[in-house]
């Protein structure tokens, strides 16, 4: 028992995982209000047996509005909207047959890129990597690099 206290308070105090960012100089999130999610586009290489591409971009769209965030293609009050275009540039599945550590299902990684740009003028604004390498089932390690685009596009609009 004291064993599963200990590990849950060395797992407190592990770092949260967040993506790398970088904005054009001057630029900054807090005025947008409307977010246009454009498709995901697969450049990994994987054979996925289904377009990834939809299921990335739904969790990246779900994330936002969890968020509390608009997601549309334009806003009829002219507020300013931001647009972000991803691409999976990379994936590697987990095993279920190459066993590692005595029962573990092995590693997935994924890297996610998403372009930001200003809505009406097309400017880049910056670029948003996510990167994930865990255990966890390929499809989850998958909507974890969606969802750590979506934190981070609400961290940036909030000011955080």
């Amino acid at each position: 028992m004291k064993a599963c206290w200990l590990l849950a308070a060395l797992t407190a105090c592990l770092p949260v995982r967040r993506p790398s960012v970088d904005l054009e100089p001057g630029v900054s999130l807090t005025g947008y209000r409307v977010f246009d999610v454009g498709p995901v586009v697969d450049e990994s290489g994987w054979p996925f047996p289904y377009p990834i591409g939809d299921s990335l971009r739904t969790r990246l769209v779900d994330r936002l509005r969890e968020h509390g965030l608009v997601v549309a293609t334009r806003d009829s009050t002219g507020a300013p909207v931001l647009r972000i275009e991803s691409r999976l540039t990379y994936f590697r599945g987990s095993s279920a047959v190459g066993l590692r550590f005595g029962g573990g299902i092995g590693s997935s990684r994924c890297r996610l890129t998403s372009v930001l740009h200003d809505g009406a003028t097309g400017r880049r604004l910056g670029e948003i990597r996510a990167a994930e390498d865990d255990e966890l089932a390929p499809f989850t390690v998958l909507m974890t690099c969606a969802r750590m685009v979506g934190d981070e596009v609400f961290r940036r609009v909030r000011g955080r």
